[in-house]
């Protein structure tokens, strides 16, 4: 007890004023109430909202660079210049940039983009250093590597397995291996030709 005397209780006396009294009990009343609505909306935020400084945070930048071919002493050579206009037939190259901006190594980040409207998924064209990617034709419900494959019913009743074309393709899907350092950053992407 730290040499102290232990503090005494008196007994509230009841106030003259019985409007008093009720004031008393409205203020405990409002106090209480507003205790419990910042504790229900702490609880509500989750700990995602609550811990948000302090786990990994990934910011992606998308960069869309068009495909066009020069003619450089006598050689056709392919550069990637700013999209302007586009027409059926131009490539995309599309580059997701990824950072960590939180306090914490991202570990096990995934990134999925689906392929925009207007454009097919140029075959064989996704990349992501120590990435593995997947690809999906369900629009995002179910991730495969290549070659990706559906199944078909037949009139006589069997089941035909499928591979289906990359122009399928609806999104993709790109699992980091390894953690994401704090201020960690890396690139992935693909290219989609215009329909």
């Amino acid at each position: 007890m730290n040499g102290q005397p232990p503090a005494v209780h008196e007994p509230l006396s009841a106030p003259a004023d019985p409007t008093s009294r009720r004031r008393m009990v409205v203020k405990r009343e409002k106090r209480i109430f507003f205790l419990c609505l910042a504790a229900l909306l702490f609880l509500w935020s989750g700990p995602e909202a609550r811990a948000q400084n302090q786990g990994p945070q990934i910011k992606i930048e998308i960069d869309v660079k068009k495909e066009v071919e020069v003619l450089k002493g006598g050689t056709w050579t392919v550069n990637h210049v700013p999209v302007d206009t586009v027409k059926k037939g131009d490539v995309l190259l599309y580059t997701l940039q990824y950072t960590n901006e939180g306090e914490r190594p991202a570990q096990n980040a995934t990134l999925v983009d689906p392929i925009p409207q207007g454009t097919a998924y140029k075959a064989e064209s996704a990349w992501g250093k120590g990435a593995e990617i997947t690809f999906s034709i369900d629009w995002g419900k179910t991730y495969q590597r290549p070659p990706v494959t559906y199944r078909v019913e037949k009139k006589d009743g069997t089941v035909e397995e499928v591979t289906a074309p990359p122009d399928t393709y609806t999104h993709i899907k790109w699992l980091i291996n390894g953690p994401i350092p704090p201020n960690g950053s890396g690139d992935v992407g693909f290219k989609a030709r215009v329909r």
